[in-house]
């Protein structure tokens, strides 16, 4: 009993697990489709978004996989930059990515779209 008194005292000033925010369903309407708007720019992540609105993180990644399905949307909006003739350099500060990174999504995408065709 000593102990768990010490243990209370000990993390009496830690702060309490945040509470997330409660929404309507009308809300969570709304909040999926600012969602759907902001990740189809896909500038912005599925964490990033639960904690700029305060709601728990698998919510926007249901939302992620209902509308845009489980593979990653960044690697496939670089990829469809590049077939509209944009260069890469300007593709990395769009994202604000190393350039490596925006080849290495391009040749991602190249391979997936050759399997699916043959």
């Amino acid at each position: 009993m000593n102990t768990l008194n010490k243990w209370h005292e000990m993390n009496e000033d830690k702060a309490p697990r945040k509470k997330y925010q409660r929404l309507t369903k009308i809300e969570l309407h709304n909040l999926e489709q600012i969602f759907i708007s902001e990740f189809a720019s896909g500038k912005i992540k599925v964490k990033d978004f639960a904690r700029k609105y305060n709601i728990e993180w698998r919510k926007p990644l249901s939302w992620k996989h209902k509308h845009f399905g489980k593979g990653s949307l960044k690697q496939t909006r670089i990829y469809q930059m590049h077939k509209a003739q944009i260069p890469s350099k300007v593709i990395a500060e769009f994202f604000n990515i190393p350039l490596p990174q925006v080849h290495s999504a391009i040749r991602t995408e190249r391979q997936k779209e050759q399997k699916h065709s043959n």
